[in-house]
């Protein structure tokens, strides 16, 4: 089988559990040397331990991506560990953040403090260490001639579904991702993202499991079926790959349909 990510060197945030596990089995998998990142050790380890036991090469660094001196250890590791690296994965958030940090809860209602603690948290974990991440791997991106960096924002950042915070973090995510394609292009590093639908992560697969009202309604919502992490990661072995070389500046809706069919009222949909 042809390894498509064969030599190449990757970071992926938030990559204990959800999407970014997903990405990193998938990553190794075809061939790359990755750095799991989490801030749970057991799980991290556990990540590390599956993608060894295949035959493949990662190693797990702790981090909270809430603390930028954690972001700047990491640094410090990637740095130390490959001297420069190929691919960085942006996907570190907020378990279940999703239907969280309204404006107003219940509509027309001032939001609590701590609604507004959400939000602060939304942005440190989602946008500002993004951008803390983008900021420091760069020169390490540059470095290798080449590289890519995906971030991972949400289909909330297209339409509203009622989560405000979420929905303003992810969004400016994406604006981030285009502004950066232009910046560095010259670098030759490329900067694409992807707005993930209804993707079913381990904490949710037993919602959905016991609630078939609830799976049935997702459903609804798309062309196709409720995504895995899988098919996440199966669009970030793309970007990271020469394959998609002309590539750069670009969003991509990884949903199912579910943005073009333009219905989104998903009961229970936290973390999309």
């Amino acid at each position: 089988m042809c390894q498509r990510l064969m030599g190449k060197s990757a970071l992926v945030t938030g990559s204990t559990s959800g999407i970014g596990k997903a990405t990193a089995i998938e990553f190794a998998r075809q061939g790359a040397k990755v750095v799991v990142t989490g801030r749970r050790r057991e799980l991290g380890e556990a990540v590390v331990k599956e993608i060894t036991g295949a035959g493949g090469e990662a190693s797990y660094f702790q981090a909270d991506f809430a603390r930028p001196e954690h972001i700047e250890a990491l640094h410090g590791f990637v740095r130390d560990k490959y001297a420069a690296l190929d691919v960085l994965v942006n996907n570190a958030g907020l378990p279940g953040a999703g239907r969280a940090g309204r404006l107003a809860d219940p509509p027309g209602e001032l939001w609590t403090g701590t609604a507004e603690e959400l939000w602060d948290e939304l942005y440190r974990v989602g946008l500002r260490a993004t951008e803390l991440c983008c900021k420091l791997f760069l020169p390490l991106l540059i470095a290798g001639g080449h590289g890519s960096i995906i971030n991972i924002s949400s289909i909330h950042a297209l339409r509203g579904l009622g989560s405000d915070a979420y929905a303003a973090i992810k969004g400016a995510i994406m604006s981030l991702s285009t502004s950066l394609a232009v910046s560095y292009a010259q670098n030759r590093v490329r900067v694409n993202c992807i707005c993930p639908g209804a993707v079913v992560v381990e904490r949710l697969a037993p919602k959905y499991r016991d609630n078939p009202k609830l799976k049935e309604a997702a459903l609804r919502q798309s062309l196709t079926r409720l995504g895995t992490p899988r098919d996440i990661a199966y669009c970030c072995v793309y970007l990271a790959s020469e394959e998609s070389e002309y590539v750069t500046g670009a969003v991509f809706n990884i949903d199912g349909g579910m943005h073009a069919k333009g219905t989104y009222t998903i009961p229970g949909s936290e973390g999309i």
